[in-house]
């Protein structure tokens, strides 16, 4: 008795010229993102516009904030009073792309460090499957504290997406 084994042929498509080695690696980075995440597994439009947040707190504690959420937006929180930042283009745009797969961090630049607070330590990566506080706080007299800080945000581990400048300023005065 004898055994036929069937081996089916494959035929590979060859473009009709040759794809310059950058498009190459970017056609097999997409196929092999897409083989293993599916299709949505591609970064959104991320942008970071840079905001100021200032309190000055008289008689009255001083908070300054700047809060990255979840949901797409960027908020800056100056007393107790909350504003969206840039509506029209939020951190990413559409906001319906926003999830854990993103990830933020802040690294100093200028004044003092930020608020003990804040959600994440410095140049470390977060994701923003939660919002993520960035703040200043002044609780005695006198305080005053500010802080001059880049975030970034990237996609699945990458590199940066986009970077913007942020400050928190809070001081706190009793008269």
């Amino acid at each position: 008795m004898s055994t036929t084994i069937f081996i089916p042929e494959i035929n590979i498509w060859t473009p009709p010229v040759e794809w310059p080695s950058w498009m190459r690696r970017r056609r097999y980075e997409t196929i092999v993102a897409t083989a293993i995440y599916g299709s949505s597994a591609t970064a959104g439009n991320v942008t970071l516009s840079g905001e100021d947040a200032l309190d000055v707190g008289i008689n009255r504690n001083a908070r300054a904030a700047i809060v990255v959420r979840s949901d797409g937006t960027i908020d800056k929180i100056e007393n107790v009073t909350t504003t969206q930042v840039d509506v029209s283009t939020d951190w990413i745009d559409p906001n319906g792309d926003a999830s854990s797969d993103y990830d933020v961090r802040y690294t100093g630049l200028v004044g003092d460090a930020l608020d003990g607070s804040t959600s994440l330590a410095e140049d470390v990566w977060g994701d923003l499957g939660v919002d993520k506080f960035f703040e200043q706080r002044a609780t005695s007299s006198p305080d005053s504290f500010e802080s001059e800080f880049t975030l970034e945000i990237r996609f699945m581990g990458g590199a940066a997406l986009d970077t913007g400048v942020y400050n928190c300023d809070a001081s706190r005065t009793d008269i």
